[in-house]
C-alpha cells in the first residue's frame, strides 16, 4: 500500500504479508506482517504519519489528531467517517510524529490510541517517562491517551460493531466519544505505577514427582 507524507507526496510502498493458505506457508513465513522501508533521503518514518494527507483538514476542523498504530486501523476509522486519524506505523512512537500531528490542531490536542496489548502499554509507559513531559513544556502538545476497552485495536473495534449490525454513523459517534473522553497524559502517567502494582499474578498449580504442590507465579 502507498505511504504518503503530509504533503501528499508518495514516499514508499509498504508490502503486507497475505494470509497463508497452508501450514507449510505459515512455517516458511516470518511472523512479521509488514516489511518496513529503511530510512532514505526520500523517506523517514520519524517524520511521517500514515494518512496525514487525507486527515489534515479533519484534524483542523475537529481540533484533534487521533494517532493509531496500524495502516488498517486508519483505513477502518476513515471508512466509517472518523477522518482525523493518522497512523504511527507501529508502537515506536517518536517526538517528531506527535509534534507533526499536533501542528494541524489549533489547540495542539493529540490522542494516542495504541493497540490494547502489552506492546501498546509499554509504549505508553515509555512516552510517559521520556516524551510527554518535554512535549508539553517545550512544544505545548496537549497529549491524551485513549483505550479500546473491548477490542484489540481500531480495526477490530470497527469490525466488531459492523458484525453486530451497527451502521457506520453510529460506529463513528461511539469512536468520537471514546476519543473525546481520552485521559490526559499526566493522569495516565500518574496512574501507571499504581496500575502495575495492582496486577494480580496468575498462579499455575502443578504436582511435583513426589506429589507435593508446586505454585509458579508469573
Amino acid at each position: 500500500m502507498p505511504r504518503r507524507c503530509g504533503n501528499g507526496h508518495l514516499g514508499v510502498f509498504v508490502p503486507r504479508a497475505a494470509a497463508a493458505s497452508s501450514d507449510f506457508e505459515r512455517n516458511q513465513r516470518s511472523s512479521q506482517r509488514y516489511v518496513n522501508s529503511p530510512t532514505t533521503p526520500l523517506f523517514s518514518k520519524r517524520s511521517c504519519l500514515f494518512g496525514l494527507d487525507a486527515a489534515r483538514d479533519a484534524i483542523a476542523e475537529r481540533d484533534e489528531a487521533i494517532l493509531v498504530e496500524g495502516y488498517f486501523d486508519v483505513l477502518a476509522l476513515h471508512d466509517v467517517g472518523v477522518r482525523n486519524v493518522v497512523g504511527v506505523m507501529g508502537v515506536g512512537v517518536v517526538t517528531e510524529q506527535l509534534e507533526l500531528a499536533a501542528r494541524f490542531s489549533p489547540s495542539r490536542r493529540v490522542v494516542l490510541a495504541l493497540d490494547a496489548d502489552a506492546a501498546g502499554a509499554a509504549a505508553v509507559k515509555r512516552l510517559c517517562e521520556d516524551v510527554f513531559p518535554e512535549l508539553a513544556e517545550a512544544a505545548g502538545v496537549d497529549a491524551h491517551v485513549a483505550a479500546f476497552s473491548d477490542a484489540k485495536d481500531a480495526a477490530d473495534f470497527v469490525a466488531d460493531r459492523r458484525g453486530r449490525g451497527h451502521v457506520d454513523g453510529a460506529i463513528a459517534d461511539e469512536a468520537r466519544k471514546l476519543f473525546d473522553a481520552a485521559t490526559p497524559w499526566a493522569d495516565v502517567c500518574h496512574l501507571q505505577p499504581a496500575a502495575e502494582a495492582s496486577v494480580v499474578e496468575s498462579v499455575t498449580v502443578e504436582l511435583a514427582p513426589d506429589g507435593k504442590r508446586l505454585e509458579t507465579a508469573r
